[in-house]
């Protein structure tokens, strides 16, 4: 049998002792509320991030609903904008005017920051439904886990 060489470096010092040395018994990890409940730590832990966890997907139903509503805005400004550059485009059209000519390539302009508004808008909804999504993943298996924690505690 080869002789064991001993570890090097930092950890070199350190005793490893068997896992029977550091059990831990689960029914005594509990703390006491100001209310005088006692309450179990890993439970209470638990529900403080489940309860974070509902409130950032709350929040950010709340900021997909003012983006939803910014865009409306930004529509209504927009189409605001053109119907005054309409109503400045003189009634008969007089070829070759600078001054139409400008006011038609404001038009465009116009329709170009609508359609920008809308891709910007989808953009940022399609993100924060990414997040959104992710929270509600990270939310089930937080609930998952507690419930299977309560199981197990309770046997």
């Amino acid at each position: 049998m080869a002789d064991k060489k001993p570890l090097e470096g930092f950890l070199s010092d350190m005793e490893v002792k068997p896992n029977e040395d550091y059990k831990v018994d689960l029914n005594a990890v509990k703390y006491t509320k100001k209310d005088g409940e006692v309450e179990d730590i890993f439970k209470a832990i638990q529900d403080d991030r489940i309860s974070s966890i509902k409130q950032s997907i709350e929040e950010i139903e709340d900021l997909i609903e003012q983006r939803k509503g910014l865009t409306k805005d930004m529509f209504a400004d927009l189409e605001k904008l053109k119907l005054s550059v309409s109503n400045a485009l003189p009634a008969t059209p007089t070829p070759g005017s600078e001054g139409e000519m400008e006011l038609r390539k404001k038009l465009v302009e116009v329709d170009e920051a609508k359609v920008q508004e809308k891709l910007n808008s989808w953009r940022d909804i399609a993100t924060l439904k990414q997040e959104m999504r992710e929270l509600t993943k990270e939310l089930r298996e937080k609930e998952s886990r507690v419930s299977m924690l309560d199981t197990l505690l309770s046997i």
